[in-house]
């Protein structure tokens, strides 16, 4: 029987799943949902480009999605995922642009919605000298607990 994977998120950790999952069971029938119409977006581009290591933000794009395509990955770009039922093993999404809806079951799902950048509430977090020293705390704190 082959296996039903669907992938919610396809930055840069869904690209890495994706391509997992090319490699290791390449008779897997793979689905990604993603909400927005690119994929493979570094979300440290923003970083990359204040630094000048990138000159736009188009370089932070790497991958492709007619190259998943080609290789019998189901992209479903500008999706929503709108409910997840675990104990169904289903997702229920809607297509941003017809507003259809969609119900797919999977055996396995993988998360890859990415992150929201925030600064931390720490006193003084806003002085120059300390934004450093105080992500750096919030990333120990992170990493410990």
């Amino acid at each position: 029987m082959t296996e039903k994977i669907i992938v919610v998120g396809c930055t840069h950790a869904g690209i890495a799943a994706v391509n997992e999952i090319l490699k290791y069971h390449p008779q897997a029938d793979v689905t990604v949902f993603e909400r927005h119409d690119t994929i493979s977006y570094l979300s440290c581009a923003t970083y990359l480009t204040l630094g000048k290591t990138i000159s736009n933000l188009d370089e932070a794009m790497y991958a492709d999605p007619d190259y998943y395509r080609a290789q019998g990955i189901d992209m479903r770009l500008r999706h929503d995922v709108i409910d997840i039922n675990v104990e169904e093993h289903t997702v229920f999404a809607q297509d941003l642009e017809t507003k259809e809806f969609t119900t797919e079951s999977f055996d396995k799902l993988i998360m890859a919605t990415g992150s929201l950048t925030s600064i931390p509430t720490i006193q003084g977090v806003e002085k120059p000298k300390m934004m450093n020293e105080s992500l750096l705390l919030a990333v120990a704190i992170l990493v410990l607990n």
